[in-house]
């Protein structure tokens, strides 16, 4: 595996609308560190303040009450990319906690908004969560959160919610554990996340065109599966107008994959509430 340097984001919330606030990385074999402040273009709910204690006051970004310098989001990104090609030993393995489910998703908006997708992939090999790492070689820890994880293992507290500090407390983490050589077991590489990152966005999109379906009995878990498989509502217009109505749309839905699945159920109860539902639209 490729040199691990580990990485945090901070961002104004949890939605895909939220904006990165600050990056941070360590890169424990040099002992360097990288941080950028950017600048938000939209307001910082309150909730996340109390977060991570980020907040805009006159326009101007604070962190715990302490101003911080800021620049856009593409400067800190071609800063971010600068700091890792300066690194020696060529493309490295970003690791965090709990990454794969909420910073590469940021990281990723944030290059291809802003043109840097090739420029990133020469340098990041790819990813590697420590969450899950953590969870199956740390089971009796009551809960895998960053904080309680450095609490229980290395003793003592750090500013949680900093992106540099939370880098090195996780640093700091492998050095009391050893557990360095599991961090590969975890990785993905940067171009199967990067896949993974714009399928989900498309499933998103898919799946914003059935929501109507939800007020006749569709759950949110079944419009997911539905949009995993392709459909949106003009596909299931298309397959009810030319391929039978309902009863060519049970069997679209219900046809057997070759990994021996159907494409989305074959369950008749389930079946019946979509179809009713579908039924409402064509």
């Amino acid at each position: 595996m490729s040199r691990v340097v580990y990485f945090d984001l901070e961002t104004s919330g949890l939605s895909d609308r939220a904006e990165i606030l600050q990056i941070g990385a360590y890169d424990p074999d040099t002992n360097d560190a990288f941080e950028r402040y950017i600048l938000p273009k939209k307001d910082i709910p309150p909730g996340t303040t109390q977060h991570n204690g980020f907040e805009l006051i006159n326009g101007q970004l604070y962190q715990n009450g302490d101003y911080r310098s800021t620049v856009g989001l593409k400067s800190a990104l071609i800063d971010f990319w600068d700091y890792l090609n300066d690194l020696p030993g060529g493309a490295v393995t970003l690791t965090g906690h709990n990454i794969f489910n909420f910073d590469c998703r940021y990281l990723f908006r944030g290059i291809k908004s802003c043109n840097l997708v090739g420029p990133f992939s020469s340098v990041i090999e790819g990813f590697s969560d420590t969450l899950p790492l953590f969870r199956e070689h740390l089971p009796y820890l009551a809960n895998h959160k960053l904080g309680y994880i450095h609490e229980e293992i290395v003793g003592g507290g750090f500013l949680e919610h900093d992106a540099v500090c939370d880098c090195i407390a996780l640093s700091t983490i492998f050095d009391e554990t050893g557990l360095e050589d599991y961090i590969s077991d975890h990785a993905e590489s940067f171009d199967d996340l990067l896949q993974e990152d714009n399928a989900r966005i498309a499933t998103k999109q898919r799946l914003s065109t059935m929501t109507e379906l939800m007020n006749h009995g569709v759950s949110y878990n079944m419009l997911r599966r539905m949009a995993e498989a392709g459909l949106t509502m003009s596909k299931l217009r298309s397959i009810w107008y030319n391929e039978g109505g309902c009863s060519g749309l049970e069997d679209y839905l219900s046809e057997i994959m070759d990994n021996g699945k159907p494409r989305v159920t074959s369950h008749p109860y389930s079946l019946g509430i979509i179809l009713d539902a579908v039924s409402h639209f064509v």
